[in-house]
């Protein structure tokens, strides 16, 4: 009877590592440039609005190709994708075999409007 399992020619998988920055830079920035003005506030009702944006990290860190994934209305899933398109910093990219290799993100954001 042959063997079902034979330990010879055995494979590793290696996945690729997250791109990655530095969580307080990163919030830091997101908070200090999506803040609502009064006019944005006052026209958008009371509740809870996440925006999900999509984007690139390069071989080189930088940002690229966004798009929002999910619109909450009211101007603010352009807002968030028009805000993180402006970052100026760079991202560690992911490295797949020992090569930095491109990346996607899906960025949440989530607006708290009181009344």
């Amino acid at each position: 009877m042959e063997e079902a399992f034979s330990n010879e020619g055995i494979f590793a998988c290696e996945f690729p590592t997250e791109p990655f920055i530095n969580a307080k830079e990163w919030q830091s920035y997101l908070t200090d440039h999506l803040v609502l003005d009064s006019t944005s506030i006052d026209s958008i009702p009371a509740g809870s609005y996440t925006a999900l944006i999509r984007f690139e990290i390069d071989e080189n860190g930088k940002l690229a190709n966004f798009f929002i994934q999910k619109d909450p209305g009211h101007g603010l899933g352009k807002r968030v994708k028009d805000v993180i398109a402006q970052f100026n910093g760079r991202w560690t990219p992911s490295q797949y075999l020992d090569r930095k290799v491109k990346s996607y993100r899906v960025q949440p954001v989530t607006f708290l409007i009181e009344e």
